[in-house]
């Protein structure tokens, strides 16, 4: 719709006013989408679900570099690739594929930043300028940076001096333009209404909530579900998510661990803390917003998992073997969605709807 509205690459710059989002590298790349597959939803479909396999093998070497095993890296890259919970409209969405870029970026830097070849400080950079640009996620990749430094979980200080400062301060440009924009269009933020003690519980209720989802990616509402069911799924999501948590804050904490397994643990708390602040009601929590924390929580899930089995070469055996079912199903997976879109496309409603965009288009 943005990309019909505003067809002039001036207007594709501006703000979304009714979202109070700055996304112009996420409009740029809709209207390029929309250019090449026109009203095609296959084709938008293939193009995030090979972002998301992009996200899953930058993850994958991102997980190597911070020293997880390698068969705990592939099963959790194996689980990424296909979780249900995380991918919903996320990855199955045509619109979505801003976000999709803006993690795969975030990755790109985090491993272009320790990459000590010479076109690595400039890939990094890129990166780190265009992230926030694509999606606010993008925004935590400073903290993240910060996070990895403070933990010793990166090689950031092999830079020459002053490097990481630069690579900071030039991650900080997208929040200032961000702010001056939005504040200057006198948009409202998502955020504002956590003035309140009754707010603040609300949005903590959320965090809990979300991480309960992550376990436990069962609807507690809608469906038909009894009341009586609703409410024990929902206490159970939050028993979870608290129980996560605490297990993510006592990891982070724990200066006897190793740094990579306590940066993704830091890495899950932060990138589920802006959703919190969404107003959502706690009973419609959206699965997508699990999608930036996935990686982390499924790479120590896998960490977890494998050091329960008794030592041996069959856990990477096994590791692999579920990693290659997954990477099968996920792409048959691929293949009926994008067969239920097709077929919707050429349903009566939607060939109307088309053709009314079109003539909208046009004129």
């Amino acid at each position: 719709t943005a990309v019909r509205s505003a067809p002039d690459p001036g207007a594709l710059l501006g703000i979304q006013h009714d979202v109070a989002f700055y996304r112009p590298v996420a409009l740029l790349l809709f209207a390029g989408e929309h250019a090449l597959f026109g009203l095609r939803a296959g084709l938008y479909l293939l193009f995030n679900a090979l972002l998301h396999g992009a996200i899953a093998l930058a993850g994958f070497r991102l997980l190597r570099r911070l020293g997880v095993e390698p068969s705990a890296a592939l099963l959790a890259a194996g689980l990424f690739l296909v979780g249900v919970a995380h991918l919903d409209k996320q990855v199955t969405w045509a619109c979505t594929s801003g976000g999709l870029l803006a993690v795969l970026l975030v990755l790109v830097a985090l491993l272009a930043e320790a990459d000590p070849r010479r076109g690595g400080a400039g890939t990094a950079a890129l990166a780190a300028l265009l992230a926030p640009f694509a999606h606010e996620l993008g925004l935590l990749l400073v903290p993240l940076l910060l996070l990895r430094r403070a933990l010793g979980a990166g090689p950031i200080t092999a830079r020459p001096r002053g490097w990481g400062a630069a690579l900071l301060a030039l991650g900080v440009v997208p929040w200032a333009v961000s702010a001056l924009l939005l504040g200057s269009a006198g948009a409202d933020t998502t955020a504002g209404g956590l003035g309140s003690p009754a707010a603040v519980l609300a949005a903590a209720l959320r965090y809990v909530g979300y991480f309960g989802l992550a376990v436990l990616p069962v609807p507690a509402t809608g469906g038909g579900v009894p009341a009586a069911l609703s409410r024990a799924l929902l206490g159970a999501q939050w028993a979870l998510g608290a129980g996560v948590v605490l297990a993510c804050a006592r990891l982070l904490a724990a200066r006897t661990a190793r740094p990579g397994l306590r940066f993704l643990a830091g890495w899950a708390l932060l990138a589920v803390l802006p959703y919190a602040a969404i107003p959502l009601p706690a009973r419609w929590l959206e699965l997508r917003y699990l999608y930036f924390a996935a990686l982390p929580l499924t790479a120590l899930a896998a960490t977890l998992l494998l050091r329960l089995g008794a030592p041996g070469g069959w856990r990477r055996g096994l590791a692999a073997g579920i990693a290659v079912a997954m990477v099968l199903g996920s792409l048959g997976l691929a293949l009926v969605i994008e067969r239920r879109n097709d077929a919707a496309a050429r349903s009566p409603e939607n060939l109307a709807q088309r053709a009314a965009m079109e003539a909208n288009a046009v004129r």
